[in-house]
């Protein structure tokens, strides 16, 4: 089964009521055991990268790899790269082969995360690849106001005029969650 559009495993989840999991990996043994055990279970699997890993590991390596894997498993497998922090990364991830890419803005301003997401999406957009934005405050697990103080959190009018205005194909959205050991 080819490798899996991010968002296509993404609608088909919610059409079906369950959950995907997303898994962030640094090396091609992870992405081998990943998709071993999704085959196992028979589920969909989004393999991540995060940028910030491109000192151990050359991620236009990681991203022929998982590719490859990707394309020879036998359940939809989507290859994203994370939480790019900028335009460079994220633009970079689609020249390194990532058919799915993510470009982080929440740190910015509303505005500027608006621009930022939909300059990413327009040049992703001539190359097939989908975009993952992310608005609202995700915060640390090891700070409990980051997951309990509802400020934090993505307001829902807002997101739906962010991915209107965008065009991402997906959102990551602050409800209480928070990254990191909790």
């Amino acid at each position: 089964m080819p490798k899996a559009k991010v968002k296509d495993i993404l609608t088909y989840a919610t059409e079906n009521k369950f959950g995907v999991a997303a898994i962030n990996t640094l090396n091609i043994e992870t992405v081998k055991y990943v998709i071993e055990a999704a085959e196992r279970e028979r589920v969909p699997i989004i393999v991540q990268f995060y940028p910030g890993f491109s000192d151990y590991t050359d991620l236009k390596h990681l991203a022929f790899a998982a590719c490859d894997m990707a394309e020879k498993a036998s359940i939809p497998v989507g290859v994203h790269l994370d939480h790019s922090a900028g335009y460079e990364i994220a633009v970079s991830g689609v020249r390194d082969g990532f058919p799915s890419v993510m470009v982080d803005g929440s740190a910015l301003p509303y505005e500027e995360n608006m621009a930022l997401t939909a300059a990413v999406v327009k040049t992703a957009a001539v190359f097939g690849v989908d975009v993952e934005a992310e608005l609202g405050h995700v915060g640390s697990g090891a700070n409990l106001d980051d997951i309990v103080n509802s400020d934090h959190y993505t307001d829902v009018k807002q997101a739906v005029e962010f991915v209107q205005c965008t065009g991402c194909g997906s959102l990551a959205v602050a409800v209480g969650n928070a990254h990191g050991a909790y």
